[in-house]
Order: C-alpha cells, then sequence, then structure tokens
C-alpha cells in the first residue's frame, strides 16, 4: 500500500487586487486543502456565499459547507456545498459569523481595525462535520496581531497563531474563512491550508505549484516514506532526521505553512534546531535522489 503525501505548494496572490470590502458579500469560494492525511483518499472543504438573508433587520451573506473527496477543478463552479453553516456580516471593518439556529451573540471572527500587539479573543470551536459549539471547560483564545503588511493591492496580517494564520483584507484567512474559530478534529488541527479563493468568478489567491485550485495528491513510494523519519513532533529545538543507508540526503528544507522558503541545508544532517523559529507549523523538506520527503513539523 502507497502512503500519500501532498507535494508542497507555494501560495501566490494574483495582481489585480482584492474588493475593497474587508469581506466578501457574494460570489465568493474557498476551497479548503488538508495536508498530510495519509489516509489514501484527498479530501477538501468547499465554502461559497451564496446570496443573503434578513435576521433582525440585518442583511447577512449565507455561507455554505460540503466535505468533499476527489474534486477537481472542472466541478469547482458547477457543485454548490448542501450544507447551510450561517451568515456573515460585516460593518466597519469588522466582520461577524451567526451560525445557523444560533442562539448567542453573532461570533467577531475578523477585525481589520487591530494594530500590532492587539488581540482578538475566540470562544467558539468549529468542527469538521460543520457544527459550532462553545465547550464549558475552554478558555478564550487570544489571537494576537504581530505585523501588517501591504501586498499586491491588500493588507496582509499575520496573527502569530499557533497554525501560521494570517489574515488578507478582503479575503479571510489563509487557512479558510472560519479558520480563526478554534478547529475541532481527530488528528492535527492545522493540517488545513486554503488552496483557492475567488471572487465574481475571479482566482485572487491560488497555490502556485500546479497553477489550479485543485492540486493532486502525489504517491510517494513506500520505501522512501519507511526510510525517512523525523522525530519528534511536536518539538521545541532539536528535529533529528533519520535517513537509511539506502537513501542519499542532498538537501533539507524548512518552509512557512503557505510554502516561502525560510532555510535550506545543501549538507546531510541529522539533527535541525528550530529554537529560533517561532511556534506554529512547518514543512520539513528532505530531498533524496528518488524523491521528496514532506514532513509537517509543529514547533511548541
Amino acid at each position: 500500500m502507497k502512503k500519500i503525501y501532498l507535494i508542497v505548494f507555494s501560495l501566490i496572490l494574483y495582481l489585480g487586487g482584492f474588493a475593497q470590502n474587508s469581506f466578501p458579500t457574494d460570489s465568493a469560494m474557498w476551497k479548503v486543502t488538508y495536508l498530510d492525511q495519509g489516509y489514501g483518499d484527498q479530501y477538501f472543504d468547499l465554502y461559497k456565499l451564496i446570496g443573503d438573508t434578513i435576521i433582525s433587520d440585518t442583511t447577512y451573506s449565507k455561507l455554505y459547507f460540503s466535505h468533499f473527496a476527489l474534486l477537481s477543478d472542472s466541478l469547482l463552479d458547477n457543485i454548490d456545498p448542501q450544507s447551510y453553516l450561517g451568515g456573515f456580516r460585516q460593518e466597519n471593518n469588522k466582520v461577524w459569523f451567526k451560525p445557523k439556529n444560533w442562539e448567542y451573540s453573532n461570533i467577531l471572527i475578523y477585525d481589520f481595525n487591530l494594530n500590532i500587539n492587539e488581540y482578538i479573543e475566540y470562544y467558539v470551536y468549529f468542527s469538521e462535520n460543520g457544527e459550532f459549539f462553545i465547550p464549558s471547560h475552554q478558555y478564550p483564545r487570544q489571537l494576537y496581531i504581530m505585523s501588517i503588511e501591504e501586498g499586491n493591492n491588500t493588507l496582509i496580517y499575520n496573527t502569530g497563531g499557533g497554525c501560521g494564520s494570517m489574515w488578507y483584507y478582503g479575503m479571510g484567512s489563509n487557512l479558510g474563512p472560519l479558520a480563526p474559530l478554534y478547529y475541532y478534529a481527530i488528528g492535527n488541527p492545522c493540517n488545513r491550508v486554503l488552496s483557492c479563493f475567488k471572487h465574481n468568478d475571479t482566482v485572487k489567491y491560488l497555490n502556485s505549484f500546479c497553477n489550479q485550485c485543485f492540486c493532486p495528491f502525489v504517491n510517494i513510494d513506500k520505501v522512501i516514506t519507511e526510510e525517512i523519519n523525523i522525530y519528534p513532533n511536536p518539538t521545541e529545538d532539536i528535529l533529528n532526521i533519520k535517513v537509511s543507508e539506502n537513501e542519499k540526503n542532498k538537501t533539507i528544507s524548512i518552509r512557512s505553512i503557505d510554502g516561502k522558503l525560510i532555510e535550506i541545508h545543501q549538507e546531510a544532517l541529522t539533527q535541525l534546531n528550530i529554537s529560533n523559529l517561532r511556534a506554529g507549523v512547518f514543512i520539513v523538506e528532505v530531498e533524496t535522489d528518488r524523491g521528496n520527503f514532506n514532513k509537517l513539523v509543529i514547533k511548541k
């Protein structure tokens, strides 16, 4: 049986720029890819804003969601997600979400008025089956704005979150439209990344690995995956890299969750010291004679 890994892709922003609103109000689509699943299948979450509704004299943009396997680019524009999650509304550069049948106050998801070192608090969990809940034992999570950059006609907010979250003015998080909320799932909650965002039939955010919204998983020979091991994971400082004698290790690279190269080592190494990296999720790539091995690593 072959183990499935997703070839790491970097993400680019098209020069067309984002909308003037802090968040889209209609005709928007996000496709979230699950990284490093290892289940032998390909999984994607598809979110779409379709129409609006009036709740207590306030207009909300309706968000729909579906969980797919084997979803291709040719199907994206022709499939509408079936599960209605709730509605977004925005005012003064703030974006709220109201889940369907929600008895509590609207959830503030984005605040683009925040300055560096200011934060937003989250109490709500969002599960992989599309349910929202507030656990009684959970303390609020504070998400700080670490930096604000200008890039390709939009503002990029680095939140310094544990999953490498960044906000894009006019789109939302690079992990998905609801990603700032707690994500409740079996396994690594940081294994998702936004691979495509379309607004008004125009691609505004796209992975550059295959230049389309859908990037297929690539099989790596089982022998390679068995002969390379990266541990411990999570770690605070030292990563051990075990490569068998059958593999010739050429280079080791560390990338951010959005594919940006952080450092590269041209020589064979058995250890990496990542204590200088901030807490979060990173990608370690080992290049060998027979192919590349990619592993998601959590820095505590």
